[in-house]
């Protein structure tokens, strides 16, 4: 089934076979010039191709700039930018995943000045006129397809650029596009999605709307996501958990994260790690710590998951270990690092149901990196 509807400045075109109408949307947003922003994954899986021969034949001219790494660094998005500029580009193209879309939207906002990429960060008013940006999701689980913020990674810590600037103007979302994508980032992908929904619906400054987006989120991933790891051409599968990634997404963009994406993003930039694997690990101490104050919402999010577990945490660490993922990190750290962690942390925690604090967070730190050997 396909359909059509906007999410603010966000058109999404959603359904099986939905991305052939790339060239014919990219003339309607009067776009005939588009650098693509893939990544070697994309690449190897051949949706480069089927893009490009979207592309061939019509009035668009178009680069492909596909060296976007896992959790996009800064390099990838000033290169990406230039290229844009180079090639006089109206708009840009991200094919891929949570970390190509988020390089795209940054690229699009640093390709028409000539700003350094910190200085767009969390400034919403220091984005002059970004190119407009089309997202492709080839994953479900980041939701940046129809969110206006893009996560970079400045150093050994993760800058967050954008706002309302920054949401794509078109979204295509193609399940079939999704199926090549191996188990473990289908895996890593999901709980990136369940995170998101939980943790909007305990945000202290969540809506009704937001939560029952949140909770049929969390229905679906809790469906899906394990036939879609095990079966990745599992179409009805992939379809839902796409779904499941954009609702979580609408809701989070109108509601808030918090201490789990807050500490997945200070150890990822700190190490490198995929971020859903992160965010696996740590959403079951976080929900474990604020169990005493969202004591009314248990039930609920205990019977989203439809497994009968008497605990939601429990559920999310099940749920992680039937799709394959092993929670028992083993993170080399010392003292000093622990510090920088928590310091980053607790200045970008969002808005959970009360603020963590450094003791909390340490501990949970402590459990997560050294969960080899200390379960």
């Amino acid at each position: 089934m396909r359909s059509r509807f906007e999410i603010g400045k966000t058109r999404v075109v959603f359904g099986e076979g939905t991305v052939g109408q790339l060239a014919e949307e990219l003339g309607d947003l009067g776009i005939s010039r588009v650098l693509v922003v893939s990544d070697p994954g994309v690449m190897a899986a051949g949706l480069a191709e089927s893009v490009e021969t979207l592309l061939s034949g019509v009035s668009i001219t178009y680069r492909i700039h596909d060296d976007v790494h896992p959790n996009p660094r800064a390099s990838d998005v000033e290169s990406a930018a230039e290229g844009a500029r180079s090639m006089r580009a109206e708009g840009v193209v991200a094919l891929g995943g949570g970390s190509a879309i988020d390089a795209a939207k940054a690229a699009a906002a640093l390709a028409p000045g000539d700003s350094a990429l910190e200085v767009l960060e969390g400034e919403e008013q220091y984005i002059q006129a970004p190119l407009p940006v089309v997202a492709i999701p080839t994953t479900a689980g980041s939701a940046s397809e129809v969110t206006g913020w893009s996560v970079v990674t400045v150093g050994d810590r993760k800058i967050g650029i954008g706002g309302k600037a920054l949401y794509p103007v078109l979204t295509i979302a193609d399940p079939r596009l999704t199926v090549t994508l191996p188990p473990e980032p289908t895996a890593h992908g999901g709980m990136d999605v369940l995170t998101h929904a939980t943790e909007c619906y305990i945000s202290r400054c969540t809506h009704p709307l937001a939560e029952t987006l949140s909770l049929c989120a969390i229905r679906l991933v809790f469906q899906y996501l394990q036939r879609a790891v095990r079966a990745g051409d599992d179409l009805k599968a992939r379809g839902r958990m796409l779904e499941a990634s954009i609702m979580s997404g609408i809701a989070f963009a109108s509601s808030s994260l918090g201490p789990v994406h807050a500490m997945a993003e200070a150890a990822g930039g700190a190490y490198d790690l995929p971020h859903g694997l992160l965010n696996a690990a740590f959403l079951p101490h976080v929900i474990r710590r604020y169990a005493p104050e969202i004591r009314p919402k248990m039930e609920a999010l205990t019977q989203a998951t439809g497994t009968g577990t008497p605990a939601f945490s429990t559920a999310v660490e099940d749920l992680a270990l039937r799709c394959g993922i092993d929670l028992r990190l083993d993170v080399p750290f010392d003292e000093d690092a622990l510090e920088r962690l928590v310091e980053v942390a607790l200045r970008d925690q969002g808005m959970g149901p009360r603020d963590l604090d450094a003791d909390e967070m340490r501990t949970i730190f402590r459990r997560v990196l050294d969960g080899a050997r200390n379960p």
